[in-house]
């Protein structure tokens, strides 16, 4: 592949991860608000979109209602795939890293007149 196919596809994989890491921000915003409402949820015992009751009680302590948050089915359902999609992201990072890697030795086994050339260029 030569250096300019290689800088685009470095450029691509770069931008790719600037996409993964904004969604990964809003997903932690979303996870942050969705623990919030359970929590809520949990307190009152009832449900607050639809208003209808829960097979539970409502909990009284607004520290236990956030751990029972926390194991949430709906949260842990959030979590994996933020964990799922940190692990994509981090896949993008390593090929961002193979591509620097063969950049740089595509740059050292160049004369240096050419690195030059296509440095202007």
């Amino acid at each position: 592949m030569n250096l300019d196919k290689q800088i685009s596809a470095l450029q691509a994989v770069r931008i790719d991860i600037a996409d993964r890491n904004r969604t990964l921000t809003f997903r932690e915003l979303e996870g942050r608000l969705l623990r919030t409402r359970l929590t809520f949820e949990l307190r009152t015992g009832r449900r607050s979109a639809d208003g209808k009751d829960w097979a539970i009680a409502p909990i009284s302590s607004n520290d236990a209602a956030e751990k029972a948050a926390k194991v949430h089915p709906d949260y842990i359902e959030h979590e994996r795939e933020t964990a799922q999609q940190t692990y994509e992201r981090d896949v993008k990072y390593a090929e961002a890293e193979t591509l620097v890697f063969s950049l740089r030795v595509a740059l050292d086994a160049m004369p240096e007149s050419e690195t030059v050339q296509h440095a202007t260029s």
